[in-house]
């Protein structure tokens, strides 16, 4: 699934992405992929010259694979979230890209903290004014 935001207004506003002509109207500061499928990644490379990383590249916790500057000049960080789900408490890694002044996440699964930060960012003119603020 493809999640889009752009400012509106001081405020983050999600865009409906259900097919790639969708996401090439759009002005993104955000692209949040949750559990891509294969034809998803092809339109982000297609669209924004960006190959998401694979999701077995999440795992490698040396410093070097965290935070570094890809071929492209992208700024590529990688972090763990904690969820606790029914008294579950595991991480869930998520792959950040920043290029072309649009964020890009990509995760397995959705996030509760993600879901918080859309609320607030709708809600509250200017607490976003840039993709480095997501």
């Amino acid at each position: 699934m493809i999640n889009a935001f752009e400012l509106q207004n001081g405020r983050l506003q999600q865009i409906q992405i259900e097919a790639k002509a969708d996401l090439e109207r759009t002005t993104p500061t955000w692209v949040d992929f949750d559990d891509p499928s294969d034809e998803e990644r092809l339109w982000a490379k297609e669209l924004f010259d960006l190959t998401l990383p694979d999701e077995d590249d999440f795992g490698d916790i040396e410093a070097s694979a965290r935070c570094f500057e890809d071929a492209t000049g992208a700024l590529q960080i990688r972090s763990d979230f904690l969820i606790d789900k029914t008294g579950e408490s595991r991480n869930v890694p998520v792959a950040f890209v920043l290029k072309h002044n649009v964020l890009f996440s990509l995760h397995e699964e959705d996030l509760p903290v993600f879901r918080l930060l859309r609320l607030r960012a709708r809600h509250q003119p200017g607490y976003i004014e840039n993709c480095r603020d997501v």
